[in-house]
């Protein structure tokens, strides 16, 4: 009869379960990546809009005053000095009043980064503490199954020996 190695039957069997528990480990730690790159993402998305918010009001401010220094000089040419001056006058009453409401506008603006901002940096604390304790457990689970796997192999292992003389295969 052929010689059965029980050790060795026995190590690949534990070392292919140990592959696969590696593998779903592999899958959470991967989840924690995509999970902070996300978060990464989210906060640079949300950096991003309120510079364009930023720059586009900046921009539109500077081409209002580029048009009606224009249409000042234009009512200068055509309807003289007299009725430049009045426009003038009653474009720099609207620009005090555009810029009042640019500024609450602005202030309420602000008070909502702020709040998108703070969320989100409670949001990403959270997830990065989730993350951290996920991290955690993943690592101590793995040491935790390897340890009671070789424990395992070690009792089948004894057992199979201390039986060995009472088998008919050898």
């Amino acid at each position: 009869m052929a010689n059965v190695k029980y050790d060795a039957v026995i190590d690949m069997m534990w070392d292919q379960w140990s592959k696969g528990f590696n593998t779903l480990l592999e899958g959470s730690k991967n989840f924690e990546e995509w999970t902070l790159k996300a978060l990464s993402g989210q906060k640079q998305f949300v950096e991003k809009a309120m510079e364009q918010v930023e720059q586009t009001d900046e921009q539109w401010q500077q081409e209002l005053q580029e048009v009606q220094a224009q249409t000042v000089e234009n009512i200068r040419k055509t309807a003289g000095e007299s009725v430049a001056q009045s426009y003038d006058q009653w474009m720099q009453r609207v620009n005090e009043a555009m810029v009042k409401m640019k500024q609450l506008s602005s202030e309420q603006q602000k008070a909502g980064y702020n709040f998108i901002k703070q969320a989100q940096e409670q949001y990403e604390a959270s997830v990065q503490q989730f993350v951290n304790e996920h991290h955690k457990l993943r690592i101590e689970m793995q040491s935790a199954s390897e340890n009671y796997m070789d424990q395992l192999k070690s009792y089948q292992k004894t057992f199979l020996q201390s039986i060995e003389p009472y088998t008919l295969a050898k």
